[in-house]
């Protein structure tokens, strides 16, 4: 599997939206990794806009959510409401090294799907 990382892998001075947008549709699944900095970035919500038009366009589910950490539903965006309904959602075990493995396994697992 290979991972998407702006600062490695985007080319120095081309527009970041345009980058974003190639990266998504070059991709077979996108993580999005929801935690209270997530919903207030606005480079984050636009990321998963795109993720969300991708999956329309390809008629597929691309998107992965992980929670970082608890957010009451009241709190995350409407998109994101939307999404709960056919991505697949995991919660990111932060004490169980066990759980993490588990956790790491289905990650890897709803990828490759």
């Amino acid at each position: 599997m290979r991972l998407n990382i702006r600062d490695r892998d985007f080319p120095l001075g081309d527009v970041n939206a345009l980058n974003i947008v190639d990266a998504i549709g070059a991709s077979r699944k996108t993580v999005l990794l929801v935690s209270k900095h997530f919903i207030k970035n606005k480079w984050c919500k636009f990321e998963m806009n795109i993720a969300i038009m991708e999956g329309i366009k390809t008629n597929r589910q691309v998107c992965i959510i992980v929670y970082l950490e608890d957010i009451p539903l009241r709190f995350l965006p409407k998109e994101i409401s939307k999404l709960l309904q056919d991505a697949i959602v995991l919660d990111f075990p932060k004490e169980n090294p066990c759980s993490q493995n588990v956790f790491w396994a289905c990650l890897a697992n709803s990828i490759s799907e």
